[in-house]
């Protein structure tokens, strides 16, 4: 789920924005990549990997976003 701030309210967002919250201590081990991640911390991740300038094509998973900003 990827959290930030919207103009238009989604009611299904803003409930897994709610659960991915107050039970982010289950996000962990092989659930850790499902962990709600903030938009400013994914944009800063691309950044970082847009800088290493690798060729070819990857999928990121978001706790793998999460440890390029640490």
């Amino acid at each position: 789920l990827l959290l930030g701030n919207r103009k238009e309210f989604r009611v299904g967002e803003k409930l897994g924005e709610l659960f991915g919250k107050l039970f982010s201590f289950i996000f962990i081990g092989s659930l850790k990549k499902y962990k709600p991640i903030e938009a400013k911390t994914v944009a800063n991740a691309m950044i970082k990997i847009a800088l290493q300038n690798n060729s070819g094509f990857r999928i990121y998973l978001s706790d793998e976003l999460e440890e390029k900003t640490n």
